[in-house]
């Protein structure tokens, strides 16, 4: 399963979280999230695991658009 996030954008209570990310994520890779303290780190993790909607951006897994998949269905997990 390819995970795409293009230019992934979300901001809470005004305060933004998330401004055009973009990575791409490869089947049977180990990927590790760092950074500073409220750098994005969970944001992302959450709207990558379909927990969270990004205000604007696209997600797509395997081509196919992951924004409106609801959250009891995706089937992708984030552990901290």
């Amino acid at each position: 399963m390819t995970l795409h996030a293009g230019d992934l954008c979300l901001a809470v209570d005004g305060v933004v979280h998330l401004k055009d990310v973009t990575m791409t994520f490869l089947p049977g890779r180990l990927y590790t999230v760092i950074g500073r303290t409220l750098a994005g780190k969970t944001s992302l993790l959450r709207v990558l695991a379909g927990l969270q909607r990004a205000d604007a951006g696209s997600l797509t897994r395997d081509g196919a658009d992951f924004l409106p998949t609801p959250i009891w269905q995706p089937a992708t997990a984030m552990v901290y």
